[in-house]
């Protein structure tokens, strides 16, 4: 209905337009009256699709038009009708204009009470939210078991690594990492962190598929586009498994990721004040795909809408980037990111920030997890 309105206003404003133009010589071509009407309604048409929602805009024009067919107005009486029928024409739009623009609030608020209506049902499917646990296998330095998530039609592997002295008395932080597969070779270096003494004794904990899976595939449905359901099953079902069956220190989890792993780790982090209220203390992460989205939303539209409702950010961040990664998809970003956050003074938000010069996107990722646990889980 608005856009029919809208193209009547133009078409009847564009006949009075073109009827101020005929003295210009170009214009005389469309001297025919049929021409003039067929070119009112096809400008009329494009005006009013092209500039649909654009009020302010479409008023604008309008007013233009009225003051250039006033002043080109031959007479007193043709200056009079040109005002009486432009002043109506613009306040026809405005009307127009006020009632779209209060129904599309009235659904906007429709739209925001369903939203949340479904974080409501979200919430109280999390509640109901199972982990069906399979068979465990052992793989030389872990154990691999086989899970089943309520929320997620697929299987995945959970891997734990333990000290090779786990005593069931002693709780243990707890070290839970994303794309395990590809980080199984590293289970080596990391226990050594604790074996040279570098570091606390933690139990590891690597999140992945089976091995036959297109990880590469698979992994963005869960890193990236379905990031609430994996973090779901995470929190409400991997962390009650692992703290149910080993000693742990429920206050020391940390969180580590890279790559789209990294963006889920930012994602992860910006739910502070939901899922993962009081779960992680650290969070390790090289590399962030800040480029990615979730539902059209990037990482920045998260981190704006979280401090729009908090000053608060509980967490200690390693963010890391190699120096030769490239400059528009990871330095830039990141450094905006590093420089908005920052900005904010975040309340409890310890951020350290650094550039491994000399590593690309493959070979940042195995120091930057070395040095953070080192940080934050040294003895």
């Amino acid at each position: 209905m608005e856009i029919i309105v809208f193209v009547v206003v133009y078409f009847i404003a564009l006949l009075f337009f073109y009827h101020a133009l005929m003295d210009v010589a170009f214009f005389k071509l469309f001297s025919n009256k049929w021409i003039q009407i067929l070119l009112a309604l096809t400008v009329a048409v494009l005006l009013a699709f092209s500039l649909q929602h654009q009020y302010y805009v479409n008023y604008g024009i309008l007013l233009c038009m009225g003051i250039f067919v006033l002043f080109n107005a031959g007479t007193v009486k043709k200056r009079v009708i040109a005002a009486g029928v432009f002043g109506s024409l613009l306040i026809v739009a405005i009307i127009t204009g006020i009632f779209y623009n209060n129904k599309i609030s009235t659904q906007e608020k429709s739209e925001e009470v369903n939203k949340m209506q479904e974080t409501k049902n979200s919430n109280q499917a999390d509640s109901d939210f199972k982990l069906d646990i399979g068979v465990t296998e052992l793989q030389g330095l872990w154990s691999q078991t086989f899970v089943y998530p309520s929320n997620i039609d697929d299987t995945f592997v959970i891997d734990v690594c333990l000290p090779s002295d786990y005593d069931a008395s002693v709780s243990y932080p707890v070290v839970y990492l994303t794309d395990c597969y590809w980080r199984r070779g590293d289970y080596a270096a990391i226990k050594e962190l604790y074996e040279s003494g570098k570091t606390k004794e933690f139990i590891l904990v690597g999140i992945g598929y089976p091995d036959d899976y297109d990880f590469d595939t698979i992994r963005q449905r869960d890193l990236l586009r379905e990031p609430d359901k994996f973090l779901n099953m995470i929190v409400n079902g991997v962390i009650p498994y692992i703290e149910s069956n080993y000693k742990t220190d429920q206050d020391n989890r940390t969180f580590c990721g890279a790559s789209f792993g990294g963006y889920f780790m930012v994602y992860s982090l910006l739910q502070g004040n939901g899922l993962t209220k009081d779960i992680f203390k650290n969070y390790i992460l090289a590399s962030p795909t800040f480029w990615e989205s979730t539902d059209g939303k990037l990482l920045t539209d998260y981190e704006s809408e979280y401090a729009e409702n908090t000053d608060t950010l509980k967490a200690n961040v390693y963010l890391t980037v190699g120096g030769l990664e490239g400059a528009y998809d990871f330095l830039q970003p990141i450094q905006d990111f590093v420089d908005t956050v920052t900005g904010r003074n975040y309340k409890d938000f310890n951020l350290t920030y650094k550039v491994y010069e000399g590593k690309d996107h493959y070979t940042v990722w195995v120091p930057s997890l070395l040095d953070g646990l080192t940080m934050y889980l040294a003895n």
